[in-house]
């Protein structure tokens, strides 16, 4: 009886040492995931800082162009 029992006993640890195994190999699937996804968004931060820079230098291109427009209407107001 008491063979029995410890029998039912380990197959159930056994089962549960299974089951635990399993888990383990779906967490470290989404560990693996997620430093995908964390180097992919590192990736994207570095481009969106590349692409804001880019932004602010067409921003300064256009504010130069407006200041020569500025200063050419004036001189041609000037000169008429």
């Amino acid at each position: 009886m008491l063979e029995t029992i410890l029998k039912e006993m380990r197959a159930g640890f056994d089962s549960m040492n299974e089951r635990f195994t399993g888990v383990e190999t779906r967490m470290s699937a989404v560990e693996r995931q997620l430093r995908i996804i964390e180097n992919q968004l590192f990736n994207m931060d570095i481009r969106l800082d590349r692409l804001d820079a880019i932004t602010s230098k067409a921003h300064s291109e256009v504010m130069f162009l407006r200041a020569d427009f500025k200063e050419f209407r004036a001189q041609f107001n000037e000169a008429a």
